[in-house]
C-alpha cells in the first residue's frame, strides 16, 4: 500500500471518528442537560408546593426549565466530554482504531478500558481541544477585526460560537492526541 493511500485511509478515518465524537457528545449533552434540567424544574415544583396547573404555573415551569437548560447543558457538555473518550476506544472506524497502551514498558494493550485508565489521556486531550478551541477563537477575533465593524469581543461571541470552536477544535485535538501520546495507537482491525 502506497504512503498516498495510507494518508488518504487515516484522513478518512479521522474524520468518521470526528463525526462520531461530535454526534456522541451533542446527543448525549442534549440528553442529559435535559434530563438534568427536567428533574430539578420538577423539584422545584414539588419544592413550592405543587400548585394547579394553570397557565401562568405552566409558563413559569416552562421558563424555569429553559432557564435550567442553559445551565446543565454545560455542565453536561463537560460530563459528555470525559465520557465520550471511552467511546473512541470501543469502535473501528473505516478498518482503523484507537488503542490504548496500559504498559509502556511492555506494551501492553489494554483490551477492557475502564474510566480510570482514561484520565491521563483526557487531561492531555482536553488541554488540546482548550488550545485548538482558543486558537480559532483568535483567528475568528482578528478576521473580525479586519473585516467586521465590532468593537467588542462580546458582540459577536456567544455560546453557540464556543461550541462550534469546541467541536472543529475536536477534530484537531483528536489528531493530536495520537501523535503525541505514547499510550494512544491507531492500528488495523
Amino acid at each position: 500500500m502506497g504512503c498516498w493511500k495510507i494518508l488518504k485511509l487515516m484522513n478518512r478515518f479521522f474524520l468518521l471518528l470526528w463525526i462520531f465524537w461530535l454526534a456522541y457528545v451533542v446527543f448525549w449533552s442534549f440528553v442529559l442537560g435535559s434530563l438534568l434540567a427536567t428533574v430539578i424544574t420538577l423539584f422545584l415544583y414539588i419544592r413550592s408546593g405543587m400548585p394547579e396547573f394553570t397557565d401562568a404555573v405552566v409558563y413559569a415551569l416552562l421558563d424555569v426549565g429553559h432557564f435550567l437548560f442553559m445551565i446543565t447543558y454545560n455542565i453536561a457538555l463537560l460530563i459528555v466530554l470525559f465520557l465520550s473518550i471511552k467511546q473512541l476506544f470501543k469502535r473501528c472506524f473505516d478498518r482503523w482504531r484507537l488503542e490504548l497502551i496500559g504498559c509502556l514498558e511492555y506494551k501492553t494493550v489494554l483490551s477492557d478500558i475502564g474510566y480510570g485508565d482514561l484520565i491521563h489521556i483526557w487531561r492531555r486531550w482536553m488541554m488540546y481541544l482548550v488550545w485548538f478551541s482558543a486558537f480559532f477563537m483568535i483567528v475568528n477575533l482578528i478576521f473580525s477585526k479586519v473585516f467586521g465593524e465590532f468593537h467588542s469581543v462580546f458582540e459577536w461571541f456567544d455560546i453557540y460560537h464556543l461550541y462550534s470552536y469546541i467541536a472543529i477544535g475536536g477534530f484537531f485535538a483528536l489528531r493530536q492526541i495520537t501523535i503525541n501520546s505514547k499510550y494512544v495507537k491507531v492500528k488495523s482491525c
